[in-house]
């Protein structure tokens, strides 16, 4: 059973009125960036039925991390920094690519300065949820 805002408006606002606390699956769906109430923090929800694709350009301020919540995705991730990590990497050390294939649950990241491309080669749809993080440039 569907909630009425879960159709429309797709969000729920705070008692305050100021701050979404909630997002319906169908507002998410649009592929949009959510901005979160925190320092620079967004969510989107990347669909790709049978044989779409995705892609997100590099940024310089943050760091994203994906999630596949349904299916299977080939990855490819490609940078033009010197920056190491992935199962398969291609290049000169100029522009350097890793390609991967990950399923549900799997998580990885997309670090600053790194574009990511995404295809759903299989026959059934994938969902891949992404966090956007402001780097601040430590490892925890």
């Amino acid at each position: 059973l569907v909630s009425p805002w879960e159709i429309a408006p797709g969000r729920l606002v705070s008692p305050t009125g100021n701050t979404n606390i909630a997002y319906s699956s169908a507002y998410l769906s649009q592929s949009q960036t959510i901005p979160l109430p925190s320092s620079g923090t967004t969510f989107r929800l990347v669909n790709l039925a049978p044989g779409a694709t995705a892609s997100f350009p590099a940024e310089e301020e943050r760091m994203r991390v994906c999630c596949v919540a349904q299916g299977t995705v080939d990855v490819r991730l490609g940078c033009n920094r010197d920056k190491g990590g992935g199962e398969e990497e291609k290049g000169d050390g100029e522009g350097k690519v890793k390609e991967f294939q990950i399923g549900p649950n799997g998580m990885w990241t997309v670090d600053v300065g790194w574009e990511c491309n995404l295809v759903n080669v299989y026959h059934v749809a994938a969902a891949v949820h992404v966090v956007g993080v402001v780097d601040a440039g430590e490892e925890v």
